[in-house]
């Protein structure tokens, strides 16, 4: 069995009152339930996450942490003066890796992921955000409906071994920021989780014939009028790296007129998926991305990661350890961007070899 080492990026940054910031990312989220773990294909319920955070939530032993669970990534993060940061991280993770569940524990957990889901269901954009990422995440199989199934049926032995299996420090991308140039991560030994798989793994996708990928329209019954549009990419190129394809896709993000822009990129999927109040098609105006336009784009992306940095921390951290799990390093990501003139871009973008399909989610309180 190969061991994949628990991987740990540090960003040292002067924050006020020494304070570090740190996420952990695990690869993983709700948009996925195929693994393969050294070598073999794992199936997991898809709602797993969510329900191992809001388990815990629940327990006094993990406080003052934030869960946020994504499609392809699930994180905790967090905020501690420098002075308790090292063995604050090194509790949350004994407390991972070698916790104890307890079934009664499992059973609120599930049922407070049935209830907040179905409170959140309720809601127009985040009903519509859900179905558009069946568009967005169609190679890894993703459905809205799977999804919903999974949530009532996960059992508490489906859980554990969902647990045993993903929460693993080969499946762990830790990032820390702040003034952190001293910090000794020798205390940090994986050697203490003898009985834990150091696994290597990624996530299985069945990848559809982008040639015969179309544009999509949907239309759904709602309460209240609500559009939701994704730019699916489909990369041609096999040797584009997830480096080079979040540059791509996040630049030509910045051309979008939405809100509540999510970017992602994994092995499987690309996409960018927004809200907006007019559904149109961009395919065109990506084609027309000039020197001018690009200088502009380049300059306000390097601008939000700065302020990200500077003001947003913790939010920073858990960017930087998403890119992690996909490969993606932030600080060499923002070199790159920071020295990436318009034609290093177009020759970037021009051997990435890619299609854009659009789908578009409309919801509406009455069908024509």
């Amino acid at each position: 069995m190969k061991q994949q080492k628990l991987l740990i990026e540090l960003m040292n940054h002067e924050y006020e009152g020494d304070l570090v910031y740190g996420a952990i990312a695990f690869t993983g989220g709700f948009a996925i339930h195929k693994y393969e773990i050294d070598g073999e294909e794992f199936v997991s319920n898809q709602s797993f996450y969510n329900v191992i955070f809001n388990y815990f939530r629940d327990i006094a032993e993990l406080n003052d942490v934030h869960f946020d669970v994504q499609r392809s990534v699930a994180t905790i993060s967090f905020c501690r003066n420098k002075v308790n940061l090292l063995a604050h991280l090194k509790n949350i993770l004994k407390l991972l890796y070698e916790y104890n569940y307890n079934e009664q524990f499992f059973e609120m957990a599930k049922q407070n992921t049935i209830d907040s889901f179905s409170k959140k269901y309720k809601d127009e954009k985040f009903r519509g955000m859900y179905k558009a990422f069946e568009f967005a995440d169609l190679n890894k199989r993703y459905t809205l409906a799977q999804l919903i199934q999974d949530i009532d049926s996960i059992t508490f032995e489906e859980f554990k071994e969902c647990a045993n299996r993903l929460i693993t420090p080969g499946n762990t991308c830790i990032y820390l920021c702040g003034n952190v140039s001293d910090i000794d991560l020798s205390s940090l030994k994986m050697d203490e989780y003898y009985d834990k798989y150091y696994n290597c793994i990624s996530v299985v996708g069945s990848s559809f014939d982008s040639y015969l990928r179309e544009d999509a329209h949907i239309l759904n019954v709602a309460r209240k009028d609500c559009n939701i549009q994704v730019e699916a990419f489909d990369f041609f190129n096999k040797e584009i790296s997830n480096f080079g394809k979040q540059l791509i896709v996040e630049t030509l993000s910045e051309l979008v007129l939405g809100t509540n822009k999510n970017v992602w990129i994994d092995a499987y999927d690309s996409s960018i998926v927004y809200e907006t109040l007019q559904l149109k098609s961009y395919k065109e105006q990506f084609n027309e991305l000039d020197e001018q336009k690009y200088s502009q784009i380049n300059k306000s992306l390097l601008s939000k990661y700065i302020s990200l940095l500077e003001n947003m921390p913790e939010h920073f951290a858990i960017k930087a350890a998403s890119f992690m799990t996909v490969g993606i390093y932030i600080d060499q990501y923002i070199s790159f961007l920071s020295e990436c003139n318009y034609d290093l871009f177009k020759e970037l973008n021009e051997k990435a070899d890619y299609k854009i399909t659009e789908a578009q989610v409309a919801l509406r309180r009455e069908l024509a």
